[in-house]
């Protein structure tokens, strides 16, 4: 974990001085995302039934971690739903959980195409809280935005919101605060200032792939590597070797 949060340090420009940021290190999927396609369920439609203590106690810690350690400037939230509720709409997790008591001070992301599954992908889907899947566009936007959820990876967003605010289903001032942290990230990242100015600007792929960036890609998979020892080996005196990043 430690080496994530250096890596989320490191893509951001953490440490260097430049006074913009390199990138915004993205955190995702939030969350309880543990299946794609099994057993006749799917990423896109599943809800995650969990209890409050497997909660607490297996799955949020990577995410306190993640984002309490490596200070992410986005999170990116899933396909699924969690308990009822789909998780790019989840304001107890994205407002309740990540911003109060974590901390986190970014922008939340879709994962791409999640808006327009909240009302196209639910429908079979036993356990839903009221109100899903929604009626459609308009109510995705106002649930979205509403629960904590600023960009749309995705076309929902660019070409329903500015009617969803008109119909009434979104007050404006939500999107203003979407917008407030989107354009906060934005102008870290320098995108409003002279790129000229920008230490990072010239930077291509002849930049980060050097002998330099090479060996320290090496030493890094070398070090993250934990080998567990083998006490009990199988019965036919065979053994095997166990790894796994740290």
């Amino acid at each position: 974990m430690r080496w994530i949060h250096a890596f989320q340090y490191g893509v951001s420009g953490g440490g260097e001085g430049a006074g913009v940021w390199k990138a915004m290190p993205a955190v995702k999927h939030a969350f309880d995302y543990d299946l794609e396609d099994w057993d006749g369920f799917n990423r896109a439609s599943f809800n995650a039934i969990v209890s409050p203590r497997d909660q607490v106690e297996y799955y949020w810690p990577a995410w306190r971690a993640a984002i309490q350690g490596g200070r992410p400037a986005s999170l990116m939230c899933s396909y699924n739903a969690v308990n009822g509720w789909p998780s790019c709409a989840n304001g107890a997790f994205l407002d309740g959980v990540a911003r109060a008591e974590w901390g986190f001070d970014g922008a939340v992301v879709s994962d791409c195409g999640a808006i327009d599954h909240m009302h196209t992908q639910f429908q079979n889907t036993s356990g839903m809280a009221p109100g899903f899947p929604t009626a459609g566009p308009d109510a995705s936007i106002a649930a979205a935005i509403g629960g904590g959820c600023d960009a749309d990876c995705g076309d929902v967003y660019f070409q329903e919101l500015a009617g969803a605010v008109r119909d009434g289903a979104l007050e404006e001032s939500a999107v203003n605060r979407s917008l407030v942290r989107l354009w906060t990230g934005a102008m870290a990242l320098g995108m409003l200032d002279d790129p000229a100015a920008s230490p990072y600007v010239s930077l291509g792929a002849r930049a980060l792939d050097t002998p330099a960036t090479r060996q320290l890609n090496l030493e890094a998979a070398v070090q993250s590597m934990v080998l567990l020892r083998n006490e009990y080996a199988p019965t036919t005196g065979s053994s095997c070797l166990l790894s796994a990043p740290c």
